[in-house]
């Protein structure tokens, strides 16, 4: 394979380059992704560095004066604006919306005057506290779409493999591999995905409080350390994926063709890992500045790709795992090109075309404001600038990576407890399809987690917007609604699951497969499934509330108490072989089903710890 590369690496830069490959197909396309990410790298944040600020001063809906002064819309009074009144909590719609709806000709008394906090703020929220509810629905029903799309990815990936698995393996086989490789790729991608959660309350606060340029900064390095861990992790995957990671998945426990589609489908998927964590720290860029309708439109975009290269190359070509990967690493990198392009500038937030907004004055604006030229992405901050991105950071990794620990040793001990279990000569067909029910409850328990997550996405926005402006009664108010919109949405989720599952015809069981011995597995374990839904939404709901607070260490310490609660449990369990639940049935049952009982007990665990610190008087929610 021959590839030639002639780059103008910069617009004034006259001189080109020339790079040619000679190589083998797998060397050389690892070679061209990795010089072309570089070339990105270095290059993206120079057509970043004026448009992403730009960007940011728009979308952040505030005002921004010849000496730099930043009044947040909060904190613009109704009389600076005829016909315009600002709201605490202004939804994302009236939060994004172009500056230029707000009059000139009082904007100069606005700006020249010191901010103070509102005296009456508390009261105010109090007497509107209908206006919370609506501020957390135009938060979360964006959030709802963005949030589910991702996930949908990977059930329509499994729906089109479960359907069509290829010519050289059977629905047990395919599923099985790719649960596999699921596994591995969750824990790699979201546990690396630290910076999403941990840009937006931060982002958010320094927007509430006035901080324009904190802001921008926080973001800045973000994006630019998301992109380094993500050519970091995509090296890891490509050379150790198929090999010593996947064996530590059990995937030589699904067999022979179950392996080769884990192995085709993690080296495709790792080409996306830069894609995956730069879309993941934008969204939570744009979620600080409380836009949710921006991220719905690029996800959207992106799942529609997703769906349409399903179709093309899994059902039609007939490439299996091989092309479920290639339409999702496709999908993926256009979600993020569309994230940088819109922070950049280069094209509009999808939110204003979607409202329509009248651009042209904002637009005469922005030319004429002299924005400083730094690029704190590629210079070197002091500790106390990036301390706090660094702190949170951190401590989220650890978080995230317990839970992520506790579901890829699930899939793990499912393929290989279900082999030491069964003795019968079916042993591997068996396991295949142990891992591959697991698979299939797996992803609907994400999809549900995911819906769900949309209530603590627009928590986190709004919580951290209420402390940045030092309200604790908004707190309050804020996390007490959130709290009954979640019980409200477990229940919901609950009862779609138990009718799909045990409903008429068991449709929603044989939407992802034929293969009976996988249907009989999944009608076993989709009863916690649909149980765990009310415990999940509260759990993901507190995680929120308590992320908009920047508890980020608390949630650390009771993850890693509740992973190693759950764990240990599930051990137990299996050492003094617990067989209560199928005296009527057959043994290999038992560790799937053992597995997602820990499964529930894990969540509870995370409930438990979050309501002692959501309670707590010295804390910053007191919930009581």
């Amino acid at each position: 394979m021959k590839v030639t590369i002639i780059i103008d690496h910069h617009p004034s830069n006259k001189s080109n380059f020339k790079c040619t490959y000679h190589q083998h197909f797998p060397i050389s396309m690892i070679s061209f992704f990795f010089l072309l990410s570089y070339l990105e790298f270095c290059s993206c944040f120079q057509f970043l560095q004026i448009g992403f600020q730009n960007r940011l001063q728009h979308i952040s809906g505030g005002l921004v004066s010849s000496s730099r002064t930043f009044v947040p819309l909060h904190q613009i009074s109704a009389s600076s604006c005829s016909g315009q009144r600002s709201a605490l909590f202004t939804p994302v719609v009236a939060a994004c919306r172009s500056s230029s709806a707000l009059c000139a000709s009082n904007v100069e008394n606005t700006i020249d005057t010191p901010t103070e906090p509102d005296s009456n703020k508390d009261s105010m929220l109090v007497e509107n506290r209908d206006d919370v509810g609506k501020s957390i629905l135009s938060l979360a029903i964006p959030a709802l779409l963005a949030l589910s799309i991702d996930p949908l990815m990977t059930l329509v990936d499994t729906i089109f493999v479960g359907r069509y698995p290829g010519s050289e393996a059977s629905s047990s086989e395919a599923l099985a591999g790719m649960g596999s490789a699921s596994a591995l790729l969750t824990l790699a991608f979201y546990v690396m995905n630290f910076l999403a959660t941990a840009t937006a309350p931060l982002v958010g606060r320094k927007r509430s409080e006035g901080d324009e340029n904190g802001a921008i900064s926080t973001a800045s390095r973000a994006l630019s350390l998301s992109m380094l861990l993500g050519l970091a992790l995509a090296v890891i995957l490509i050379f150790c994926g198929p090999t010593v990671l996947l064996d530590a998945m059990g995937a030589d426990y699904t067999g022979p063709a179950g392996r080769e589609a884990a192995e085709d489908f993690v080296i495709v998927r790792a080409f996306a890992a830069p894609a995956v964590l730069v879309s993941g720290a934008a969204s939570g860029v744009l979620r600080g500045f409380l836009d949710t309708l921006t991220p719905t439109i690029v996800l959207t975009l992106a799942n529609v790709v997703n769906l349409c290269l399903d179709v093309l190359l899994v059902q039609y070509l007939g490439m299996g795992t091989t092309g479920a990967a290639l339409a999702t690493t496709t999908a993926e990198c256009v979600c993020a090109g569309s994230y940088l392009l819109i922070l950049a500038g280069i094209i509009p937030l999808p939110s204003e075309v979607w409202r329509g907004d009248d651009k042209s004055e904002d637009n005469d604006h922005n030319a004429n404001m002299k924005l400083p030229r730094m690029i704190p992405s590629l210079s070197v901050p002091s500790w106390s600038e990036f301390q706090p991105l660094l702190t949170a950071s951190s401590a989220i990794f650890l978080r995230s990576a317990a839970i992520q620990l506790s579901l890829v040793t699930a899939a793990a001990t499912v393929a290989r407890d279900t082999l030491s279990y069964t003795s019968s000569s079916d042993a591997v067909m068996i396991t295949s399809a142990a891992v591959a029910a697991h698979q299939i409850a797996l992803q609907l328990w994400m999809l549900c987690s995911f819906i769900t997550d949309s209530l603590a996405a627009a928590s986190q926005a709004l919580i951290a917007d209420a402390i940045g402006q030092r309200s604790p009664t908004a707190v309050r108010n804020i996390s007490l609604t959130v709290f009954q919109y979640g019980a409200v949405l477990g229940m919901v989720l609950g009862a779609i699951l138990a009718f799909g599952a045990y409903g008429p015809s068991h449709v929603l069981i044989g939407l992802f497969t034929s293969d009976e011995t996988t249907q009989e597995l999944l009608f076993t374990v989709m009863g916690l499934v649909v149980v765990a839904q009310p415990v999940n939404a509260l759990v993901f709901v507190g995680d929120g509330v308590l992320q908009g607070a920047s508890e980020f260490v608390y949630q650390a310490k009771t993850m890693v108490l509740s992973s190693g609660v759950a764990m240990t449990t599930f051990f137990v369990i299996q050492t003094f072989d617990v067989s209560w639940p199928f005296q009527n049935s057959v043994e290999e049952f038992l560790t799937l089903f053992h597995v997602w009982e820990c499964l529930i007990l894990l969540q509870v665990m995370r409930g438990i710890t979050a309501w002692f610190k959501l309670i707590d008087n010295e804390g910053p929610i007191k919930l009581l």
